[in-house]
């Protein structure tokens, strides 16, 4: 089993993205990179091969040597089953800091295609404020949205996994009415359309009308119509602290 180091070096809002494969012989791949102020950390593992499984971790370089080993702590991790979606995103402070892709062995043989995509979306100091993330992970996929019907999820976003993103699609043209309640710090709420299929929130696919930042504890919410077909994606991102919350999207007549 051999491990490849990769370096990123200082990484920022604009996402950095990697594709390469794991195999029987090359098991591990770590991505080296620095921040230099209080960040989101924003990692996506995908398009990982079918039939494949691979997992993702992020550590710091506790030791200060620069390169992953025992001496490192595990800061977060993304294990989810066969080949989907691996993310994290977790707020830290500047430093030196290591993604792990791993092959996982019991559901992958042979050759292992994947990418990583990474940014560090900044943090303000005073007072402590997060901006969304800006990788679009297949996180939650809540399937087709019906006419009529309703899609709940609750969930927690904060400093260890600052954002939450499901995707949707309708079953017809409707109007989508979105609200997300129940906090007890601020979080906020955003449509958002990935035209090009890139998993990454690029000019554009975040429209005037398709979010919601209300302050404090309130209730945010926002309306807007689309077709059939198409997915997309409803992100509930950490503005400051760690809260709890309920998601919920409504499909109605558009008539």
């Amino acid at each position: 089993m051999t491990t490849t180091n990769y370096s990123i070096g200082n990484l920022t809002s604009t996402p950095v993205s990697r594709s390469t494969f794991l195999d029987n012989f090359y098991t591990d791949d770590v991505y080296s990179f620095s921040t230099n102020a209080t960040t989101s950390i924003n990692l996506n593992l995908h398009n990982i091969s079918i039939g494949d499984d691979a997992d993702l971790y992020l550590y710091r370089d506790s030791n200060g040597n620069g390169v992953w080993d025992s001496g490192d702590q595990q800061l977060a991790s993304s294990r989810r089953t066969s080949n989907n979606d691996d993310s994290i995103n977790y707020q830290t402070g500047a430093g030196t800091y290591f993604a792990r892709v791993e092959r996982y062995a019991p559901g992958s043989n042979g050759r292992l295609d994947y990418a990583l995509d990474l940014s560090a979306t900044q943090t303000n100091p005073t007072p402590a404020t997060t901006a969304p993330p800006n990788l679009i992970p297949n996180e939650f996929d809540g399937g087709v949205l019906r006419q009529g019907g309703v899609f709940t999820r609750s969930d927690r976003v904060g400093n260890s996994d600052t954002s939450d993103i499901y995707r949707l699609s309708l079953d017809r043209a409707s109007n989508v009415n979105v609200s997300l309640t129940g906090l007890s710090s601020d979080a906020d709420v955003r449509l958002i359309s990935d035209l090009n299929n890139n998993h990454i929130v690029d000019d554009g696919e975040v429209q005037s009308f398709g979010f919601s930042n209300r302050g404090g504890t309130a209730d945010d919410s926002f309306s807007f119509f689309a077709h059939s077909g198409n997915p997309f994606y409803i992100q509930v991102y950490q503005y400051s602290g760690d809260t709890n919350y309920q998601l919920q999207a409504s499909a109605s007549s558009a008539i």
